[in-house]
């Protein structure tokens, strides 16, 4: 059985971006990627109006779908090929959990949901600041989060 975190252990709510690179279902291949580019996005969230996580779109997915359609029109809604059903997780997750978890099934990226609502993302950019110190267990998280915050928006 394993213990429970220490209290002042991080979770994803201490890390997780909160500006979501987010589309509707309707939006187009080809805005998604133009969107991509431009903002410098590796994943996109797919979501309702209500901030239901309706799915996820990463580049690798957007390359397969453009060069499966070449020459053909594949500007088709986003919807038409999205990971309908990505691996989530809590914002009160361990961030540790969250790393093994993405470790294990090898993605990217990880849509945090909390009450059925997209609430935040945690990817592999977002955690690369706290991946030594999560190695080190003898950092405090309060001065850990203190120190690792990054001024501006993080790309991920």
């Amino acid at each position: 059985m394993s213990e429970a975190p220490a209290g002042d252990a991080l979770s994803v709510r201490d890390v997780m971006r909160v500006d979501l690179p987010t589309v509707s279902a309707d939006a187009r291949a080809s805005d998604v990627a133009a969107r991509m580019v431009a903002n410098g996005w590796r994943h996109v969230l797919v979501s309702d109006k209500s901030q239901s996580l309706l799915g996820l779109v990463d580049r690798l997915r957007l390359l397969r779908h453009m060069a499966r359609l070449e020459g053909e029109d594949g500007d088709e809604p986003i919807v038409s090929f999205l990971l309908s059903d990505p691996i989530v997780t809590a914002p009160d997750t361990p961030l540790a959990d969250a790393v093994r978890r993405m470790a294990r099934h090898r993605i990217g990226s990880l849509p945090v949901v909390e009450e059925g609502r997209l609430v935040g993302l945690v990817s592999e950019r977002t955690l690369l600041p706290y991946a030594e110190r999560l190695l080190d267990p003898a950092q405090s998280a309060p001065a850990l989060t203190a120190s690792l915050r990054i001024d501006g928006p993080v790309v991920g």
